[in-house]
């Protein structure tokens, strides 16, 4: 008995870890209310390229170290981040002119799940939301919404359709929970936004490099949870593992 739950357990344990989704590129950009990419602003995390480059790191504004790769191979600026259960929150930020701002009203963020973030493809993503920039600063951001728009900003640039706030791939779903993003002034020209400044200005491979310009900042959440099936799976394995214990 004590073999066949061990057998049961290891089983279960093996399953579920293996389909741990990993977010592996974000593509931020300026879009109209209803999430149309304009093509005018766009960001990703891929560099050198044309688009300018997304700042990604662990935890709520100003975040941790960037997740991001830096190590001046190309291509540069790739994330490869393993989600976990529950609620993943990440401060993003993007390099604007040294005295200029968002241009627009709305923007969107593109995220991609289990993709191959080293390969130079047109990637469709798996997560999109779309918000009006908050001019207020911080307290009473905007809600998202999501973004179902037929042209969005794919990876590394190609404009392919939204696919929503939730995506599953059987075995867990992940939903964009939060998402908003600081203006750098308000609309009078006062600052606005946090201080942050991690970004030089363009696209260029290597480090991160701050340039004493003020970046634009933001936070997303990513709220994984297992698929029925897979909540089944990790209660079998609990009760294994509670018998284990039991028969010791």
């Amino acid at each position: 008995m004590r073999l066949l739950l061990c057998s049961v357990l290891v089983a279960v344990v093996a399953s579920t870890a293996m389909a741990a989704p990993n977010m592996t590129a974000v593509s931020f950009y300026a879009a109209d209310s209803e999430g149309t990419v304009i093509p005018a602003e766009r960001w990703n995390t891929l560099a050198p390229h044309p688009a300018w480059d997304v700042y990604v790191a662990e935890g709520a504004i100003p975040g941790g170290s960037a997740i991001n790769n830096q190590t001046g191979a190309d291509p540069d600026r790739f994330i490869n981040q393993p989600l976990s259960m529950g609620d993943n929150t990440f401060t993003f930020a993007v390099s604007h002119q040294p005295t200029g701002d968002l241009g627009f009203d709305h923007y969107g963020l593109n995220v991609f799940v289990n993709g191959n973030p080293t390969a130079m493809l047109d990637e469709a993503p798996q997560i999109s939301g779309v918000v009006m920039k908050d001019t207020d600063g911080p307290g009473n951001e905007p809600d998202h919404a999501s973004n179902t728009a037929a042209l969005t900003m794919g990876f590394p640039l190609a404009d392919l359709p939204g696919a929503g706030l939730v995506w599953t791939d059987g075995d867990y779903t992940v939903e964009m929970t939060d998402y908003f993003v600081y203006s750098k002034y308000d609309g009078n020209g006062n600052d606005n936004g946090p201080d942050f400044d991690e970004l030089s200005i363009g696209s260029n491979a290597g480090a991160f490099v701050a340039d004493g310009n003020q970046d634009v900042v933001g936070q997303f959440t990513l709220t994984v949870v297992p698929e029925p099936t897979s909540a089944v799976l990790l209660g079998i394995s609990s009760l294994a593992l509670f018998a284990l214990r039991r028969r010791r």
